[in-house]
């Protein structure tokens, strides 16, 4: 009897695995969204996936969306207070999450391609770059300045970086040497702690945007700065200013290591979205959907220069930018 009963309890446990193994191989648990901006101002979107799910939509002004985002790493040239593998863990994560956010501008770009696109200036205010090595190679920095990314910036572009002072860095295929920073050297924060920032700035709250890194981070009351990050009081983990050439440069506290997952996500948010200083939230709607596809529609926008549909609580899954 009681083996009878041990062999019904196992028939049914296989039947039970294979029954969970079908449908793992049958339902598809791919997300996606999509979203159109209709005649009358209104938008409409599209939740795709099989299982409920949370979704928000915003409402953004004031916002700046780039046509190509170009992630310089070149694993010939010597990085400067990071690694090659965090650089590189970096690039990954944001180009799955940019593209699981339908922005397909992001690129990966060595030391000659980056030298490319900088002297290309006819694109520069519709681009950025984003530089997480600490250092510029020495293809547009040979020790001297750096002309290209002036003229760059001088057109409008806008530069990512990580670790410190913008441009206190630059590598040869063969070592690194220090240089003087684009800024004021003593805006930036010299004592390294474990304690971090912990006071959200107003965009940061909103996008559950959470890095506290303030290691080399700029003051936030640094001329004509805008922290977009968190604080402490005295410095920001991530802020936007002018460069003295003009462009705009966001500066981040900490480096490639710093990032956890979600605060990738939430920074790959502010990327799709391109927020800056200036952007604000007019509105921000929040839903659920049930199992199956979901299709719906807003009222008509009649302020706003962008709506973004993300799906997926805390760290978005899926999500689509429309310009109004």
């Amino acid at each position: 009897m009681i083996n009878r009963l041990a062999k019904t309890v196992l028939i049914l446990f296989c039947l039970f695995c294979l029954v969970g193994a079908c449908f793992i191989y049958v339902v598809d648990y791919n997300q996606s969204a999509s979203a159109h901006l209709n005649p009358d101002g209104s938008v409409s979107y599209e939740i795709s996936g099989f299982f409920p799910s949370e979704y928000s939509y915003m409402v953004l002004d004031n916002v700046h969306m780039f046509d190509s985002i170009y992630f310089y790493y070149d694993e010939r040239y010597p990085v400067h207070d990071t690694t090659h593998l965090e650089v590189d863990v970096l690039y990954d994560t944001l180009d799955r999450l940019l593209d699981s956010r339908g922005y397909d501008g992001f690129h990966q770009v060595d030391a000659d391609d980056l030298r490319d696109v900088l002297v290309d200036v006819s694109n520069a205010s519709d681009s950025a770059i984003f530089v997480a090595t600490g250092s510029l190679p020495s293809t547009v920095h040979g020790g001297n300045g750096y002309p290209l990314l002036e003229s760059w910036l001088t057109a409008g572009g806008t530069m990512y970086w990580m670790n410190g002072n913008p441009c206190s860095a630059y590598s040869t295929q063969s070592d690194v040497f220090v240089y003087n920073g684009m800024f004021d050297e003593s805006l930036f924060n010299k004592e390294i702690s474990d304690k971090g920032a912990t006071d959200c700035t107003y965009l940061a709250e909103r996008f559950g945007f959470g890095y506290t890194s303030i290691d080399n981070a700029i003051r936030k009351d640094a001329p004509n700065s805008r922290p977009i990050g968190l604080t402490n009081g005295e410095y920001s983990s991530l802020s936007v200013l002018p460069s003295p050439y003009g462009g705009n440069v966001f500066l981040f506290g900490g480096s490639a290591s710093s990032m956890s997952f979600e605060q990738v996500s939430a920074f790959a948010d502010y990327l799709v979205c391109g927020v800056t200083g200036e952007t604000v939230i007019i509105s921000e709607e929040n839903g659920s959907k049930g199992y199956g596809h979901m299709v719906a529609t807003t009222r008509p926008i009649t302020f706003g220069d962008l709506f973004y549909l993300k799906v997926g609580k805390p760290n978005t899954i899926v999500g689509s930018a429309v310009e109004l």
